[in-house]
C-alpha cells in the first residue's frame, strides 16, 4: 500500500521523467504504484504515458472498461478517443468524443473546461477528416462560453466554409433545432411566425450548424436582422 502523499510524489516524478524524455521510465514508476494501490489519476497518467510512446494498444486496453464517475472518467474517456483517434478509428473516436462531453455536460460547471476541451480535440479530427461543418459547430459552441479559447480562431480560419454551407439549413438541421428549442421563440417564447435565424450572421462567417441556429419569431427576427 502507497503512504498518503506517494502517488502525488510518483505523479510528479513520472511528469519530469517524460519531460526529459524518459517516458520508459516514467510508465514503469507509474506502474510500480498502480500495482501498489491503484487510483484514478494514476491510470489517466498510465494512458497518457502510453499515448505518448504511441503504445495505442495499450491506452485501448487500459480504458476499455466502464470509466469512472466524475472528471476522472471524463478525462478517461477523452483518451480513449484519442487513443481510437491514433488508431484510425475516427467513426469510433467521434463517438467517445460525444459520450464523454455528454458526460461532461453532466457534471455542471465541474465538467465545463472538460467539455471545452472535448470540442476542441473533436473539431480538430473533423478538421482532419475534412468535415469543416462539424469542426465549425464545436468551435463555435466554444466561443459561446470563452471567445478567447486558444487555438479556436486559427482552427476556425482553417476551417472556412463554402458560400453553399452558409446557406438554408437542411430539414434534419432544421429540426433538431425546432426540438432543441421546443418549438419556440428563443427570445419572446412565442410560438407564431417562427424562422431559422443564424446566431452568428452568415455576413460574418456564421456558419449553417445547429449550434449556430436558433428559432426567432417573426418580430424579433426582424429586430435582429435579416432572416436566412
Amino acid at each position: 500500500m502507497l503512504r498518503d502523499g506517494a502517488d502525488a510524489f510518483v505523479l510528479a516524478l513520472a511528469a519530469r521523467l517524460h519531460h526529459r524524455g524518459d517516458t520508459d521510465a516514467a510508465r514503469a514508476w507509474v506502474s510500480w504504484a498502480r500495482a501498489l494501490e491503484d487510483s484514478t489519476p494514476l491510470q489517466i497518467a498510465d494512458v497518457a504515458l502510453a499515448l505518448a510512446a504511441e503504445d495505442v494498444a495499450e491506452a485501448l486496453a487500459d480504458t476499455s472498461h466502464a470509466p469512472h464517475d466524475g472528471v476522472g472518467g471524463v478525462v478517461l474517456q477523452a483518451l480513449r478517443a484519442r487513443a481510437l483517434e491514433q488508431s484510425g478509428k475516427t467513426e469510433a473516436a467521434l463517438t467517445v468524443y460525444e459520450e464523454a462531453r455528454r458526460r461532461a455536460e453532466r457534471l455542471g460547471e465541474d465538467g465545463v473546461a472538460s467539455n471545452l476541451a472535448l470540442r476542441f480535440a473533436r473539431a480538430r479530427l473533423f478538421a482532419r477528416l475534412g468535415q469543416n461543418r462539424g469542426a465549425r459547430e464545436d468551435l463555435h459552441a466554444i466561443q459561446a462560453v470563452d471567445h478567447d479559447y486558444l487555438g479556436v480562431d486559427e482552427l476556425l480560419e482553417a476551417t472556412e466554409i463554402s458560400k453553399a454551407e452558409r446557406g438554408r439549413p437542411d430539414r434534419e438541421m432544421r429540426r433538431a433545432v425546432f426540438e432543441r428549442d421546443r418549438g419556440a421563440c428563443a427570445e419572446c417564447g412565442g410560438n407564431f411566425d417562427l424562422q431559422y435565424d443564424h446566431v452568428l450572421p452568415v455576413a460574418l462567417g456564421g456558419a449553417t450548424t445547429i449550434d449556430n441556429l436558433q428559432l426567432l419569431c417573426g418580430e424579433c427576427n426582424q429586430r435582429k436582422g435579416p432572416r436566412i
